[in-house]
């Protein structure tokens, strides 16, 4: 048996160009390896708050032009990204139709055929 390349797994992966949304459109019946980490790696991870309790981090920009509280604002941004990747941003003056607009049109795109997203992967 070969052994396993993981570098080419994720290549191939990659330049199918579906994404993991491809995947699960594509009815998978198990998990790709490349998506499963060894048991070893696994229980390192720490939660940082209590398992029943995760929340998203929240970066409030109310008070962003204020020399005082920019510094903390953008800690808190760096931090979010850091430890999390991503974060819910509010009061930072976007009108909500707008915000509504944007979140249907990455709706409409990743609803698309995967050969239409792919041309933009």
């Amino acid at each position: 048996m070969a052994a396993y390349d993981r570098r080419k797994e994720v290549e191939e992966f990659d330049s199918s160009k579906m994404g993991v949304k491809g995947l699960s459109d594509s009815s998978i019946t198990s998990i790709p390896k490349i998506f499963i980490h060894p048991p070893e790696t696994l229980s390192t991870l720490k939660s940082s708050q209590d398992d029943t309790t995760i929340a998203i981090p929240v970066i409030d920009l109310a008070k962003i032009n204020s020399p005082v509280d920019r510094p903390n604002i953008i800690q808190q941004v760096k931090e979010a990204a850091k430890s999390w990747g991503f974060f819910q941003v509010i009061n930072h003056g976007i009108d909500l139709s707008v915000v509504e607009n944007t979140i249907q049109a990455v709706k409409s795109f990743h609803e698309q055929p995967a050969e239409m997203k792919a041309k933009f992967y």
